[in-house]
Order: C-alpha cells, then sequence, then structure tokens
C-alpha cells in the first residue's frame, strides 16, 4: 500500500488572542507570550487521520480508527493527553457538563518524530480487514461513520463543549467533517463506511486550521509506529488470563477495555446476536459482577446454554451510536472465540428479581 509521506509543517496553533498595549513595544511582548502558550505541550502533534465506518456495511476496516502524527524534530508524549469525540450536533466526551461524559480515550507513550501513532476505537459487526497492530486500543468511542467531531486535548477531563471546542486553549488539534457543529476554519467533507478524513500530504503540507483545507477524504491507510500498514501486520499481544469477575472490575468501564483476554464461564442465556457467560462460582465481591455477554453476531457461533466454555475475545465498551447523551456503556466480549463446551452438571442459582426489576445488593453481582 502506497503511503503518504509526513511533513514538516511550521507551529500550527495560535489559539488565544494577542494582548494589546500602549507601545509596540508591549504589543510584541504579549504576542510573544502568547504564542508560547497556546499549545506548549506539543505544537506538533496533530490528527492525522480519522475513521468512523468500521464494521458497518461497505467498511473498509473492521474498527474505527484516529491516527496521530508527530510533525517536529523530537519525540512528542502523549502521557496528560486525550482524545475526545462529539456526534456531529452533541458535546465532546458525550457530557452534558464539564467532566461528564466517557467518549473520550486517555492517551499514553509517545510518537517519534516523523511518525504516526494509531488508536484503534470500537468494532462494527466484523465487516472489513483488520487494522495494523494498534499502538493504543479502546471501544470507549464509536465514531459516525459521515459527521462528527474528533479533538486532541491537553489533559482527560472531558470538556463537554458543543459548537464552541475548536478555539478553547486545552485544544491541541480539532477536526469537524461532514455536518459537524464545531470546526476549524471550515468543515471537511463528509465520509462513508469506506472512506476517510486524511491530512494532505502536499509536500508543503501545513496545519492551516481550516479543516476543509488540511483534510481530504478517500480510501483509508492506517498506519501504526512501526510503520506498518494493511490489515492485521503482525500476530499482536498474547491474550490475558482473567476471570469474569477481573474483566468487569470494581467501576463502571472494564480495567481490560481494548485488551484480549481468555476467560471461562457457564452459558446462561442466548439471544439472536449473543450469549450470556457467568462464572461458575463468583468472586463474592458486590462490586463486581460475574457475567458477561459474549456478542457473537447473528450468524456468529454460540455454544448451547449449560456448557461450559473458554473464550478467547476483546473486551469492548459497548454503546449504540445512536445514542449521544451521557449514557453509560455496556462491557462485553467481542470478536470471540470459544472452546470446550462441556455439559454443566448443575448451572448457577438463579436471581430473583422483584417487583419493578429491582435486584437484591447480594445478587447484583451475578448480573452482565
Amino acid at each position: 500500500m502506497t503511503r503518504r509521506r509526513i511533513r514538516v509543517p511550521s507551529p500550527h496553533r495560535t489559539r488565544t488572542a494577542l494582548a494589546a498595549g500602549s507601545t509596540l513595544a508591549l504589543a510584541l511582548a504579549g504576542l510573544a507570550a502568547t504564542t508560547t502558550s497556546a499549545s506548549a505541550a506539543s505544537t506538533d502533534l496533530v490528527l492525522n487521520e480519522v475513521y468512523g465506518g468500521g464494521g458497518n456495511a461497505g467498511a473498509a476496516y473492521t474498527n474505527d480508527f484516529v491516527e496521530l502524527a508527530n510533525h517536529g524534530s523530537a519525540p512528542a508524549s502523549l502521557d496528560g493527553l486525550s482524545l475526545q469525540y462529539g456526534s456531529a450536533s452533541g458535546n465532546l466526551g458525550g457530557g452534558s457538563a464539564p467532566g461528564s461524559g466517557s467518549l473520550k480515550v486517555d492517551l499514553q507513550g509517545s510518537v517519534a518524530p516523523g511518525h504516526t501513532f494509531l488508536v484503534r476505537l470500537a468494532p462494527g459487526s466484523g465487516t472489513g480487514q483488520d487494522l495494523p497492530r494498534p499502538d493504543q486500543s479502546s471501544t470507549a468511542i464509536n465514531l459516525s461513520g459521515t459527521a462528527g467531531k474528533v479533538a486532541l486535548v491537553r489533559g482527560t477531563t472531558v470538556l463537554s463543549c458543543g459548537a464552541a471546542c475548536a478555539t478553547d486553549p486545552a485544544v491541541v488539534d480539532f477536526l469537524g467533517y461532514g455536518g459537524a457543529n464545531d470546526f476549524e476554519g471550515h468543515p471537511a467533507a463528509a465520509t462513508t463506511n469506506a472512506t476517510s478524513s486524511a491530512r494532505s500530504g502536499a509536500a508543503d503540507a501545513r496545519d492551516t486550521d481550516d479543516n476543509a483545507a488540511d483534510f481530504t477524504t478517500g480510501t483509508p491507510t492506517p498506519v501504526n509506529a512501526a510503520g506498518e500498514t494493511g490489515g492485521g501486520t503482525g500476530p499482536g499481544p498474547e491474550p490475558e488470563q482473567a476471570s469474569i469477575p477481573a474483566v468487569q472490575g470494581p467501576g463502571h468501564r472494564s480495567p481490560f477495555d481494548g485488551k484480549r483476554v481468555v476467560t471461562t464461564g457457564v452459558v446462561t442465556a442466548k439471544k439472536f446476536d449473543g450469549y450470556w457467560l457467568q462464572d461458575a462460582t463468583g468472586d463474592g465481591d458486590d462490586t463486581t459482577s460475574d457475567g458477561v455477554y459474549v456478542y457473537a453476531g447473528a450468524s456468529g457461533a454460540k455454544p448451547e446454554v449449560g456448557t461450559t466454555v473458554t473464550v478467547t475475545a476483546t473486551v469492548s465498551e459497548f454503546r449504540p451510536s445512536s445514542r449521544t447523551g451521557p449514557n453509560l456503556a455496556l462491557t462485553e466480549l467481542t470478536d470471540a472465540t470459544f472452546t470446550g463446551a462441556a455439559q454443566q452438571e448443575k448451572m448457577p442459582a438463579p436471581v430473583l428479581i422483584g417487583p419493578g426489576g429491582r435486584v437484591e445488593r447480594r445478587q447484583r453481582r451475578r448480573l452482565g
């Protein structure tokens, strides 16, 4: 696959207004001060490519992704930065107030000069080829395939701004595409399940703070930090052994989000696109669930109810793309295979659900 070269642009962030002064010397001093403070963390990190059609009908790849690039001459740290997403008319992070919402990924690591950094995001139903081995993975963000807003943010607090995010001082770089209500300059063109928004590869490529000028729509070309392109290059990391309670974790989000795991449980119920798996004994902790849903798709293999299986899968935080508010995600297993299918002699005890769907506290840990 032919890949556009990353060019070194001039510094791209001059967001804050210049301070007025009573003399030319004061004005120049103000100019110098605001230029250095506008994006002191990393003026060279940019959003390089955004793809939101992953796994949808006609998709090029199975997962959404965001590719970052370092246009500087020194390594750029990602620690303390985050990716935040908002629908075309929604707030960044999906929240209704600053700090609320969960449509974000806290970044880790660094980007070498002249290199890219691939963040794999939520999968769809499996259509398309695998991405190159990602440098970081999270299912917290499910991008729109046609229109939305993506921000590289200095800090990990959700901004929760709507139509005035692009000029927020915390924003390092911003892309509004399709019918987004916020953007730099003018919005980039709408995408499809088969196309992405990618930064221009012209020889004098610059970040002009105009999304329409800086991004073009075309065939997705994901590249990871090692320079790998195409689908599924390399074997990837070995899956981790984890019990279902460990996968669920004590918090709302799984500590294994985006990672491959191997876990064992009893199949307690099936539906058309998956099945519920429960730890046979549980861990006795009310803060962790003993059950989890395994998404297999309508045509995927599903073991019989009452069998014990060992599942290898990716931990995901599922949120329907049609919901744009501050709703919570559900932990589930995706891209799953199973082995074993041995009949269980005794099923886990059923959970008694009271009037109005209420569940006794001691039983809540059993539910996925």
